[in-house]
């Protein structure tokens, strides 16, 4: 009979939402490595190692349950350009111009692009199924294979897990028609890689579009959108986010579909609402500053789809302290994006942000379903002075009072037997609770 109680209470908490937004906060934490001037940071997502690569080329790493970091050092004579792998046992180093040196268990192999048109790698970032940070119960599972993303001076490669030559090239749609597109990574998040490229006339009226293409870390599929490079929006294109919302999580053919295109630029962050081409939806979020790289936080909470984003600049961290989807109901509502400054951090030059997003909660239920959450808690920080440690979290007293509505939400609640409140475990023993209006009578 309980099962029954659980399922009633379960559709009857889809009428119930979350008015007041829930708020973000940052707190700066440990610093290392004071003094030396970082490029990137990483983090090798099946071990939870951080990587550090200064801007003269040397690498750094953490392991997970190590104190500090030390000098790679197999790696020590090297000059890296990119760092990017599983685990400390697998990872990827790119050598300019076009040599990518590969260490497997201990083992040193370097790997070149076997195509005579190819002469420069721009940069390299891993597609890894383990970057999911999505947990929807209904979610179909589509493994995608693990492979190494390579953007050159001429195509898109790819190198798959476990091989040594790189023999498949990126095939999609609309694939550019200049000689050479200048292929460049300019984000690798946490769940999805973004490739940009030179595209004249793509498919808004700009001229010409910056044309940037996003690979789902999870789903064998991409989402393609222009951003314009004239005008008031600068062509020196430095780092791009396409912000996503998940449409239904209560059918199986559920999809996904880009809400927001961010581009960083010398002069500022901009945004846009996709596949929205007219120039008066851009609104510049972040003026007069340059931007370095963009990060988002998409899993912090199992309730409304939380998604925050963090902006590495000249002038220290900016964030968003509200979620960029809090208003669903107007799609290209650009302007009600805000950004602030974290104010307990060096105006500084930040180059690179990485969440640690790999913490895994499972939870089992008298159903016999066991639901894998992520929990994206940390967030590690290259500067000019070194690498810092920013945890995150959001404040549990916008979640106490809730109104009448609808609430979304990931997975059931964790909580049985009193249904006037509803417990959402987020990351480890950390829970929210929220207030259901239900009736003890109810159950």
């Amino acid at each position: 009979m309980r099962s029954i109680h659980f399922c009633f209470v379960f559709l009857l908490l889809v009428f119930f939402s979350v008015e007041s937004v829930a708020q973000l906060k940052l707190i700066t934490g440990e610093r290392y490595l004071q003094g030396i001037s970082f490029k990137k940071v990483f983090v090798s997502v099946e071990d939870h190692t951080i990587w550090a690569l200064t801007q003269d080329g040397k690498v750094y790493k953490k392991g997970a349950n190590e104190n500090d970091f030390q000098i790679y050092a197999p790696t020590a004579q090297l000059t890296v350009a990119e760092i990017t792998g599983y685990t400390e046992k697998e990872m990827y180093f790119l050598i300019r111009p076009d040599v990518i040196v590969h260490f497997k268990e201990g083992i040193k192999l370097e790997i070149k692009v076997p195509y005579p048109e190819v002469s420069r790698i721009n940069n390299i970032s891993i597609i890894n199924e383990n970057k999911n940070t999505f947990y929807y119960q209904h979610y179909p599972t589509i493994p995608n294979t693990d492979y190494l993303a390579i953007a050159t001076n001429k195509h898109m490669y790819k190198l798959l897990r476990g091989n040594t030559t790189v023999t498949e090239k990126y095939t999609y749609d609309n694939q550019p028609s200049v000689d050479q597109p200048e292929w460049r990574i300019t984000n690798t998040s946490n769940f999805s890689v973004d490739f940009q490229y030179t595209y004249p006339a793509y498919s808004c009226n700009f001229q010409p579009d910056r044309n940037t293409v996003t690979f789902f870390t999870k789903l064998p599929i991409f989402y393609s959108a222009a951003i314009p490079d004239n005008g008031a929006y600068p062509s020196k294109i430095n780092t791009t986010l396409a912000g996503h919302y998940y449409i239904s999580p209560k059918t199986a053919n559920s999809d996904y579909i880009t809400r927001f295109n961010f581009w960083g630029t010398d002069e500022g962050l901009f945004v846009k609402a996709a596949r929205d081409c007219p120039t008066s939806s851009i609104s510049k979020v972040i003026p007069n500053v340059v931007i370095n790289d963009l990060e988002e936080i998409n899993a912090l909470s199992p309730i409304a789809m939380q998604n925050y984003v963090l902006a590495a600049t000249d002038k220290g961290i900016y964030y968003t302290q509200e979620s960029i989807f809090k208003d669903l109901s107007v799609l290209t509502n650009v302007r009600s994006i805000k950004f602030k400054p974290l104010q307990d951090f060096p105006v500084e030059k930040v180059s690179s942000i990485c969440m640690d997003s790999q913490e895994l909660v499972s939870i089992d239920f008298s159903s016999g379903i066991t639901y894998d959450t992520m929990c994206e808690k940390i967030a590690w920080v290259a500067s000019e002075t070194g690498i810092t440690k920013i945890y995150a979290v959001l404040e549990q007293e916008y979640f106490d009072d809730l109104r009448i509505g609808d609430l979304s939400f990931s997975k059931p609640q964790s909580n049985v037997g009193d249904y006037t409140k509803a417990i959402f475990n987020t990351c480890g023993s950390e829970s929210i609770t929220v207030n259901t209006r239900i009736n003890e009578e109810f159950d």
